[in-house]
């Protein structure tokens, strides 16, 4: 049997990939690898806490490497609230009230991953997303809080 060591830590933090060279027991693949392609890197933010960019930015991952499961991965990022939503996951939460149309009221706990961390959903709704072009992309039965 085969044992993929990728994404796979050893001890608390790494393995880290060294400038100018991948590691490929990090947990990203060469292409993604910030030491070989610098210019991936996001802009740290300001000292103000502002993004180093005022414009929104979006991008769209898909990935489908023969295996059985595909996964897609849709980011938005702008200087106040990002949004990431992951293709796997059973709920969507949106904090963000000028793109949340709330439907209905919930009171449904959604676990972070973490102990017993746990976000409150407060509403069922629609929320619609637009990037940089001015895409739309339509979100039903999205959960929102306050």
């Amino acid at each position: 049997m085969h044992e993929s060591k990728k994404g796979k830590k050893k001890g608390k933090r790494g393995p880290f990939c060294a400038p100018g060279k991948h590691n490929p027991d990090a947990s990203h693949d060469a292409e993604h690898c910030w030491q070989l392609h610098p210019e991936l890197r996001p802009s740290p933010p300001s000292r103000n806490g502002n993004s180093a960019t005022a414009t929104p930015t979006t991008q769209l991952v898909e990935v489908n490497d023969g295996h059985e499961s595909e996964v897609s991965l849709f980011l938005s990022e702008a200087a106040s609230k990002p949004i990431v939503l992951d293709s796997g996951a059973t709920h969507h939460l949106i904090n963000n009230p000028e793109v949340f149309l709330p439907e209905a009221e919930s009171k449904i706990k959604i676990s972070t991953g973490g102990h017993s961390n746990f976000l409150n959903a407060t509403a069922v709704g629609t929320a619609t997303l637009v990037n940089h072009l001015g895409k739309c992309f339509v979100l039903e039965n999205a959960l929102g809080n306050d």
